[in-house]
């Protein structure tokens, strides 16, 4: 779970998703479900058929467990390579099983502190421009001053260098990042041309969401 409080965590069900889908009126795009939970293809077709867009994430998913959830519906990973423990098999692992999954395009958070720039490059060529998206994860402290917060039942520190940590957990506390910064980040490796760039940030994760 991260950073996040394990008090909050729910069980993949029907009646779970619809209190919270209920209770946004309906105006859902996006859900992430941990796709190593028992019954969460279920929860996957259910939040499909409503139009909703199910990525998988925060998990310790096996290959078995990401085919299943592109068969119910699945259709993207949140924070490839975050969202796992940080000692993990070097080989089977969520990491390389959400890699190696074509079907899943890949949600990759650009702020130099969640990937180190070797592993974000060798993402986006494995994914390929088409199949990858830009995500910030920016946290409520996006924009303050270093300092020390508590958020999300983390005591944690905002470092000068924009890292948001919680050095007790040993785990990063979202980003400091809103996606400007992040897409500034990548555009500084020299990597990637502007196309590409406006592609991965803007154009991928709107027509995912059916907006354009």
């Amino acid at each position: 779970v991260g950073a996040h409080n394990p008090a909050w965590i729910q069980a993949p069900t029907e009646e779970n998703f619809d209190r919270l889908y209920d209770l946004a009126g309906g105006a859902v795009k996006i859900l992430t479900v941990a796709a190593d939970q028992e019954g969460v293809c279920t929860v996957i077709r259910h939040a499909a058929g409503k139009g909703v867009v199910v990525s998988v994430g925060h998990h310790l998913a096996t290959p078995a467990d990401l085919r299943a959830a592109v068969a119910a519906g699945a259709r993207t990973i949140t924070h490839l390579g975050n969202g796992m423990p940080n000692l993990s098999d070097r080989h089977n692992n969520p990491l390389w099983a959400g890699a190696a999954e074509d079907d899943l395009i890949g949600m990759l958070i650009c702020d130099g502190h969640h990937l180190p720039f070797e592993v974000i490059k060798c993402l986006l060529r494995i994914k390929g421009i088409d199949r990858s998206i830009v995500v910030s994860d920016a946290s409520p402290v996006a924009g303050l001053p270093p300092g020390r917060y508590h958020l999300l039942g983390n005591d944690a520190i905002l470092e000068p260098n924009g890292k948001f940590h919680n050095p007790e957990k040993g785990c990063l506390v979202g980003s400091s990042f809103v996606i400007t910064q992040c897409m500034e980040y990548l555009e500084s490796k020299n990597f990637l041309t502007e196309a590409e760039l406006i592609q991965l940030g803007r154009t991928n994760p709107l027509k995912l969401l059916g907006m354009l």
